[in-house]
């Protein structure tokens, strides 16, 4: 199988609700963190600049794995994915949680879900 050369952004992707999604990396071969919900709002202005990195990452391919939907991501520190799926997860401080991620009152009504 040929591998795509022009890969999209984790980022291109959040245009739509994603629910109970797990990120994994394509090196590591872990038991990746439920992300409840990820799209576009769910991020402040201050977690998008700390999670550039893995909002930047490449995204090789998205499919039903043996976790549900999974998004297998590239050019990115397996740590980072890990860490991002985990901070999303909750399992990061509360200040880090509030300063990063969006009350979900806050989140527009108007995004579009996929099952």
């Amino acid at each position: 199988m040929e591998k795509n050369t022009k890969l999209s952004k984790l980022k291109d992707h959040l245009n739509v609700m994603w629910e109970e999604v797990h990120l994994m990396h394509e090196d590591v071969d872990s038991i990746p963190h439920t992300i409840v919900e990820l799209h576009a709002s769910t991020l402040t202005a201050a977690g998008k600049e700390a999670w550039s990195d893995v909002l930047n990452a490449n995204v090789n391919r998205i499919y039903t794995g043996i976790y549900g939907t999974q998004i297998e991501l590239s050019h990115v520190k397996a740590s980072r994915v890990e860490a991002f799926g985990a901070m999303l997860a909750g399992y990061c401080s509360v200040q880090d949680y509030e300063k990063w991620v969006v009350d979900n009152e806050e989140i527009p009504a108007q995004t579009q879900k996929i099952n």
